[in-house]
């Protein structure tokens, strides 16, 4: 989180509107608990690789670790997106779209998705 950025963005806006959040992603965190129920998995919560650095297969390499890991352990990979653009790429290595959902309040798309070890 400190490296992602996530946690400072956090400090940022404050802990009263990070509290006001959590309502909005609390049927994500459901449906993962739905989804992964009975499997163990990682959970990929933030992937993302600097404006300027993108295209150079960073994220590639990044998501193929982690694919890697998860094919050594038998564990599922999961993750949330929130473009299209990500959901087509995902399912170039091997996710499977599970569900696709707007979160209430802030009107943003989430796709729900896993990948099967062996997929």
């Amino acid at each position: 989180m400190i490296l992602s950025g996530s946690l400072g963005s956090a400090i940022r806006i404050g802990l009263n509107a990070v509290r006001k959040m959590r309502p909005v992603f609390s049927q994500v965190v459901k449906d993962r608990r739905k989804h992964m129920a009975g499997h163990t998995f990682l959970y990929v919560s933030v992937l993302g690789v600097a404006t300027t650095l993108q295209g150079k297969g960073f994220g590639k390499r990044l998501l193929a670790a982690a694919i890697e890991e998860c094919e050594r352990k038998g564990l599922y990979l999961y993750l949330e997106t929130e473009t299209e653009e990500n959901a087509r790429m995902y399912e170039h290595f091997g996710f499977s779209l599970l569900k696709k959902i707007t979160l209430p309040q802030v009107d943003l798309p989430m796709w729900e998705m896993a990948r099967e070890p062996g997929a």
